[in-house]
């Protein structure tokens, strides 16, 4: 049987997860969230894995912020830098990045985490939402914010 995620998209689209879900999402600010490609190793961390599977990590990104609010005290948004250059972006980090802050806020602030430190970063995460997206370096980390009542 297989459950469904469903999220808030433009396109009211769903992402098929397993059922039963194994996995709720973080309850507490400052909680991490990975989303990470298919070439990220994401069990090795010991955390609750998500796979979504054929989705990219744009789509997969638009669920998650459909559901979770980034923090705004903190940088909420981190990306992996890419081969030890900090100031490259990929074009699905930029693709990323631009959906983010088009779900959020313009200025949204985003760090970049040395490969490395990302997998240590990773061993802290409530959950690792894993994607089969094919672009590399579409890793980031999200910092769960403050959830208010509508008014």
């Amino acid at each position: 049987m297989v459950g469904r995620f469903d999220a808030v998209f433009p396109e009211r689209e769903l992402i098929e997860l397993p059922d039963p879900f194994p996995v709720v999402l973080p309850q507490s600010v400052k909680e991490l969230v990975l989303l990470v490609d298919r070439n990220y190793p994401a069990h090795s961390a010991g955390v609750p894995v998500v796979q979504l599977g054929e989705v990219s990590t744009t789509r997969a990104l638009r669920a998650i912020l459909s559901v979770l609010p980034l923090d705004t005290m903190a940088i909420p948004f981190e990306r992996m830098e890419v081969n030890d250059q900090p100031e490259l972006m990929t074009a699905s980090q930029q693709e990323v990045l631009d959906t983010a802050r088009e779900l959020t806020r313009p200025s949204l602030e985003v760090g970049v985490i040395p490969r490395l430190e990302f997998y240590a970063r990773a061993r802290q995460a409530s959950v690792i939402v894993h994607t089969l997206d094919a672009r590399p370096w579409s890793c980031f980390v999200l910092r769960k914010g403050v959830v208010f009542d509508e008014m």
